[in-house]
């Protein structure tokens, strides 16, 4: 008996044809994070402070989530604590995820939280927390509110005649402020900026803002 051998001509056989090539996950998002960012229009600033106006978290967020959703990304801003051995320090995470499965994390935004005159301990917290959802948002997505308080205080500062000269910096506002200044520039800000107006005096007139204001440049 003779084993048969079948032979299959190359030149007709039908050959596979080639995969299509995708597109990685992550440049999927990134494609989809530019298309937001052109999106997002200027934010009125319709919020007034001490130091002018700027845009607050509600109108923000009113503006952004529906266009992150409409690319194809959902927000989510997480609570974290942080026990030091002083005082207790709250703020938030924000994540961008993206249907793709993949998504962009923002580092953690955490400042201390202390007491503030005329306020609960519950009320200064959702102040902060307000603060830390908007700039952690605003820092992610490239969105300038006008934040900058400190060259308007200084300039309110000189306009009251020195009121406050005579303020003193106390051991604890010196350390709560070098321990602020050592995690960074935005933890610092956010501190002195909710300072009342005779401790930032303090800080101001002892040379002690200038001094830690000069590690961040």
């Amino acid at each position: 008996m003779t084993d048969s051998i079948e032979t299959v001509d190359n030149s007709t056989a039908e050959k596979p044809s080639k995969a299509k090539t995708k597109k990685p996950a992550v440049a999927n998002l990134y494609t989809d994070l530019i298309e937001v960012q052109k999106a997002i229009p200027t934010i009125a600033k319709t919020s007034k402070a001490v130091y002018g106006n700027y845009a607050n978290f509600d109108d923000i967020i009113k503006i952004v989530r529906p266009l992150l959703n409409e690319h194809n990304f959902v927000l989510i801003q997480k609570t974290q604590t942080q026990q030091g051995e002083q005082f207790t320090s709250i703020g938030i995470v924000t994540e961008l995820i993206h249907v793709s499965g993949e998504k962009i994390t923002s580092d953690p935004f955490i400042v201390p939280l202390q007491a503030e005159k005329g306020k609960s301990l519950a009320q200064t917290a959702g102040s902060i927390l307000t603060y830390a959802k908007r700039y952690s948002l605003c820092a992610l997505l490239g969105i300038a509110t006008g934040d900058d308080t400190d060259g308007n205080y200084n300039m309110n500062q000189q306009q009251q005649g020195n009121s406050y000269q005579n303020a003193q910096l106390t051991p604890q506002l010196e350390q709560n402020a070098r321990n602020c200044a050592a995690q960074g520039f935005q933890v610092y800000e956010s501190f002195f900026n909710q300072l009342s107006k005779p401790e930032k005096a303090a800080l101001i007139y002892s040379g002690l803002h200038n001094e830690l204001k000069a590690m961040f440049m």
